[in-house]
């Protein structure tokens, strides 16, 4: 396959990735960057850090004339978030909490909740919510993955592609709601 082809497949692509397999092909990508760079001193340097929402990677065309093109590889997120506000019931170690989200995208969600010290990084749960009246509504396990003064982050476990699919595209219906 040419390397356009197979760079606009990759970009194409990308997002349909999970967090964690996106960032393994930005780290492969990386050394594969470095080596051709200590072989070679042509390529320029890739910018970019993995705290920033993308990376960048060069991809030389070799000729009489170097041409290098810049190619967004790696997105932070690998679904789009929304700003939301939904009531949200989930269980932890049986015990039951009713709090709001701040956001919500196909792969997690942020709950807001003023007990965030009661929940540590990998703890598992079970949810419930309901993007809209009309749906049915979204029953989902995931784990924390993030605890911070505001509440805490969960990414879905075991979601569904069709269950994926519905959050999307009930997301992309809805207006967001930015709230402080």
């Amino acid at each position: 396959m040419a390397i356009p082809n197979l760079l606009t497949k990759l970009i194409v692509n990308i997002n349909k990735l999970s967090y964690d397999k996106q960032e393994e092909l930005f780290r492969i990508s990386e050394a594969w960057i470095h080596a051709k760079q200590n072989a070679s001193s042509t390529p320029p340097q890739p910018t970019g850090s993995q705290s920033e929402s993308h990376s960048t990677l060069f991809v030389s065309k070799a000729s009489n004339d170097q041409v290098s093109s810049e190619v967004t590889l790696f997105e932070e997120r690998a679904y789009e978030r929304k700003f939301l506000t939904v009531p949200i019931e989930f269980v932890e170690g049986g015990k039951l909490y009713k709090e709001l989200t701040k956001d919500i995208s196909a792969g997690g969600v942020f709950i807001k909740t003023k007990k965030h010290k009661k929940f540590s990084t990998g703890q598992k749960i079970s949810m419930v919510f309901l993007l809209d009246d009309d749906q049915k509504p979204y029953k989902l396990s995931g784990t924390i993955v993030r605890v911070e003064d505001e509440g805490v982050a969960v990414k879905f476990e075991n979601i569904s592609t069709i269950e994926c699919v519905s959050i999307e595209e009930e997301l992309s219906n809805i207006e967001e709601n930015n709230l402080p």
